[in-house]
C-alpha cells in the first residue's frame, strides 16, 4: 500500500465551528441516563453493604469498595508513557491500520506516540 500523504482523508471532516451532533444527546439516552441517577442512592447502600459483607468474596468486596471511591472521589488519574516520535507520514497505510487496531494513541498532534503494550520498539 502506498504511504500517507499530505491531503488524506480518513472518513468524513466536520467544518470549524460546526457541531458533529447538531441536534445533542439523543433523548433515550438522556431518559436512562436520568432511571439510572433516581437509583443512586439504593445502588450506593448495596455497594455498601457488599464491601462490609464479611461473608462476600474477598473480589466483590474490594470491586464495591473500588465502586464507592471511585463514584465519591473520581477515578485515579492514568498516566500514559510517551515511547517516542513517529512522523505519521513515514509509515505506510498498513503501519497506520496496525497501531490504530493495536490501540495505540496519538495524544494531541504532536507525533508523541504512547504504545499500549509498553514496547518502546514496536514502531522504529
Amino acid at each position: 500500500m502506498g504511504k500517507f500523504q499530505k491531503g488524506n482523508t480518513i472518513g468524513p471532516r466536520f467544518k470549524k465551528g460546526v457541531s458533529g451532533n447538531p441536534s445533542g444527546t439523543p433523548k433515550i439516552i438522556r431518559e436512562v441516563a436520568q432511571a439510572a441517577r433516581e437509583h443512586t442512592a439504593e445502588a450506593i447502600a448495596t455497594l455498601t453493604k457488599a464491601m462490609l459483607c464479611e461473608n462476600a468474596p474477598w473480589a466483590a468486596r474490594v470491586s464495591a469498595a473500588t465502586a464507592i471511591l471511585d463514584r465519591g472521589w473520581g477515578r485515579a488519574p492514568m498516566h500514559v508513557e510517551i515511547t517516542g516520535r513517529v512522523d505519521p507520514e513515514s509509515l505506510t497505510d498498513a503501519e497506520l491500520a496496525a497501531i490504530v487496531a493495536a490501540g495505540i494513541e496519538s495524544p494531541g498532534s504532536s507525533g508523541d506516540v504512547a504504545s499500549a503494550s509498553g514496547d518502546k520498539n514496536n514502531l522504529n
